[in-house]
This record gives C-alpha cells, sequence and structure tokens, in this order.
C-alpha cells in the first residue's frame, strides 16, 4: 500500500491503526512537514497539508481544511512513528495565533518563499522561539533585532541577504549554528563576531558559515585557501 492509503485504512479503526503502525519499521528518519495555503478556487479557504518525509521521497499524506489540527498531526505522527516536532511551510498565508495554536510546538519552519510582515514575522517568532531550525530569506535580516527570538535558533540559515548588512545577526546570534549566503562582507563584520566570540557572550555556539562570491570580500581582510588537511577542529554539523 501506498503511504496515503495506510493513512485512509488506519482511520477504518483503531484495529486497522494497529496494523499500519505495526508495519512501519522502529528505528527511521521519519517527519512530518505541514503546509498552510489557500485553496485556489475559494481563496478566503485554508486549506493544511501533511506530507511524510523519508530518506526516500516527500509524500502528500492528508489534506484538511480548516485550522491546524493538533490532534490529526499527533495521530498522523504515531502512525508512521515520527516525532511531534513540526516542520511548518507557510505558503501565501498569514500565520497568526488564532490560526496556529500555541499549544503545538513548531520546532523547525522554512520561511524561504514566503512574503512577510514585520508584525507577523515578530509575533510567530515569539510564539515559537528557541526552533530547532529556521530557515529564513535574507531580505528579513534587518527585522532581526537583537531580542529576536529566531536569534536563539538551534540552526538558522540566511539565504540572498545581498545588500542587508548582517551586522545585527553577528553581533547578536545566540543559538549554535549559523549559515549565511550571498553577501558583502568587510572586516568589521569579522570583528565585531570575533571579538563576541571571544569574549564567550555565546557559550553555545559551535559554528558559522559564509557562503561568498570571492568578489564578496571588501577591504584589507586577508583569506587564504582552505587545505582540509590544516583542519583544527572536528566539523560534524549536520
Amino acid at each position: 500500500m501506498t503511504r496515503p492509503e495506510q493513512y485512509l485504512l488506519s482511520k477504518c479503526s483503531r484495529r486497522a491503526s494497529q496494523m499500519v503502525i505495526i508495519s512501519v519499521p522502529k528505528n527511521n528518519n521519519h517527519e512530518i512537514w505541514v503546509k498552510f495555503g489557500r485553496d485556489t478556487v475559494i481563496l478566503s479557504c485554508v486549506i493544511v497539508q501533511f506530507f511524510l518525509k523519508t530518506a526516500e521521497s516527500i509524500v502528500l499524506i492528508h489534506t484538511a481544511i480548516g485550522e491546524f489540527s493538533p490532534e490529526d498531526h499527533r495521530f498522523i505522527c504515531d502512525l508512521f512513528r515520527a516525532p511531534l516536532a513540526v516542520y511548518a511551510i507557510w505558503e501565501e498565508f498569514n500565520p497568526n495565533s488564532d490560526k496556529f495554536p500555541t499549544n503545538c510546538a513548531v520546532k523547525r519552519t522554512n520561511l524561504l518563499e514566503f512574503q512577510w510582515s514585520f508584525s507577523s514575522l515578530k509575533e510567530f517568532s515569539e510564539l515559537h522561539p528557541r526552533q530547532d531550525l529556521v530557515l529564513l530569506h535574507g531580505s528579513y535580516v534587518h527585522n532581526l533585532d537583537r531580542d529576536h527570538a529566531f536569534l536563539g535558533a538551534r540552526n538558522l540559515m540566511l539565504s540572498s541577504i545581498g545588500g542587508n548588512s548582517p551586522i545585527n545577526v553577528l553581533s547578536s546570534f545566540y543559538g549554535e549554528h549559523l549559515l549565511m549566503e550571498d553577501f558583502l562582507i568587510s572586516k568589521f563584520f569579522i570583528e565585531v563576531f570575533v571579538d563576541k566570540w571571544m569574549k564567550t557572550s555565546n557559550d553555545r555556539l559551535k559554528s558559522v558559515i559564509f557562503k561568498l562570491n570571492p568578489q564578496a570580500v571588501i577591504g584589507n581582510l586577508k583569506y587564504d585557501k582552505f587545505c582540509g588537511s590544516d583542519r583544527q577542529y572536528h566539523y560534524d554539523s549536520p
């Protein structure tokens, strides 16, 4: 049976549900992803889609109309032996608190494509702070002020920062792993970050990665081509 067929079978009875659970391997890397959008015909109608992510594929399991249901989410997670953490993918939908209950913790969030207002971004981050992973489009880097909850995400990735200054992130990030793409970097930015790091104001920090074009480094900053044999720290971050 396909995964969606297994889900439909599980809704027939408690015994059928247990049959599906038994058929799922105990040791797996399954994750349930939740995607929010609107119906293409009835734009006022909110759609919630539940996907099962395995090592091989991402499969749509169930589509619900209306508000996110923690009970449905818990049922699907239990059915496929997946953790209860939510990977939320927002598309053309403002995820405010009346649509997404605060008692359901969002642990990982993909915000690369969604167009946010400053207030909704702030509200969502405060409702779901200290996430395991936040993927955020770089155009919002100027909205990440010193006390922004996303700066406490364990893993924070900012893509396509472009001409926006990342100084707020470098000076205020207090998670473990930071990755930033496509921006101009100067000696000043490096000095601010290293100064904070040496003063151990962030004891959680494990790695910072800049993905840059060669012409993105400006000023008199000296850098050399990295040689793997010169590695001083065993890097094992995912």
